[in-house]
């Protein structure tokens, strides 16, 4: 069976913010590591912007992804030129984060407490670039701490 995804919808129903949001959430966590310098404005940030309530709040994206029998959550709140929270859960364990950043910028989850070298990496993360994308760039290959099978497997769906 091929994996497919068909939206359709009545004129300026959203289908075209659907795939914006879809592309913006895969550029943060595929390429923003790399290509975010220190404060950087975030590219994919595009609030909505006919309210004058949301036109400065953070933008919230997410997914939900099946990879190894289990189903894993992501999620990113951001602004311009700031991440505000982000989380990675395993839904089966949703109490135990994976990954949790808030809006202090600490960082904390069963991925930070098994290994010294993602602890060092998260200790200080820059403020316009989201861990998880952090971590597949320069964290563990391998390991107890190492996010690269979850990273790809959300690049390759969205």
């Amino acid at each position: 069976m091929l994996r497919c995804l068909a939206i359709f919808g009545a004129n300026a129903s959203g289908k075209t913010t659907v795939l914006n949001a879809a592309n913006a959430l895969q550029w943060m966590i595929r390429h923003s590591s790399r290509k975010l310098e220190p404060g950087m404005h975030i590219p994919p940030y595009e609030p909505f912007v006919f309210s004058p309530d949301t036109q400065e709040r953070p933008v919230r994206l997410g997914c939900t992804i099946f990879l190894d029998g289990y189903l894993f959550e992501y999620s990113v709140e951001y602004s311009i030129d700031r991440i505000h929270q982000e989380e990675l859960v395993r839904l089966d364990e949703p109490d135990t984060p994976l990954l949790k950043r808030d809006a202090s910028h600490q960082v904390s989850g069963q991925l930070v407490e098994s290994s010294d070298q993602v602890r060092a990496l998260v200790s200080q993360p820059r403020s316009n670039t989201p861990v998880l994308s952090i971590l597949a760039q320069h964290g563990p290959e391998s390991g107890k701490g190492s996010v690269l099978h979850i990273w790809k497997a959300f690049c390759d769906h969205l």
